[in-house]
């Protein structure tokens, strides 16, 4: 997927998805209203994907549906309590694309142990 050599890969962490240039606004005013109201950057996870690639090959080259995966467990471990899920334009369809990826096979049990009971906020 990737040419010989390059390795190019989406931008990771709440500073990836604040502002694109001083100024423009991406998710940066929803996080300051968030630490407004108590949330900190542990509590906030960014779930940046390379929107180059299909959904299928979000997780065969970067496993990023597991990740998504594991960090929602995280999560619930951490804060015991469900997770708000933001999600913006395609990441929409990424999370969706992910709400069937793991009610399948290919995510096991998950969605019955995590859905039901998913403090994070989640920025796609």
């Amino acid at each position: 997927m990737d040419p010989p050599g390059i390795k190019l890969r989406a931008a990771q962490g709440l500073e990836a998805v604040d502002y694109v240039l001083p100024g423009y606004n991406v998710w940066g005013e929803m996080i300051e209203s968030l630490a407004d109201i108590g949330y900190d950057s542990n509590m906030l996870y960014s779930a940046s994907y390379d929107w180059r690639l299909s959904l299928h090959k979000l997780e065969e080259r970067d496993g990023y549906f597991t990740r998504l995966q594991s960090n929602m467990e995280l999560s619930l471990r951490v804060h015991g309590q469900k997770a708000a899920v933001l999600s913006h334009s395609f990441g929409d369809t990424v999370f969706r694309y992910f709400l069937s990826w793991v009610s399948s096979p290919l995510g096991g049990e998950w969605h019955r142990r995590c859905c039901p009971s998913m403090s994070a906020v989640l920025f796609i």
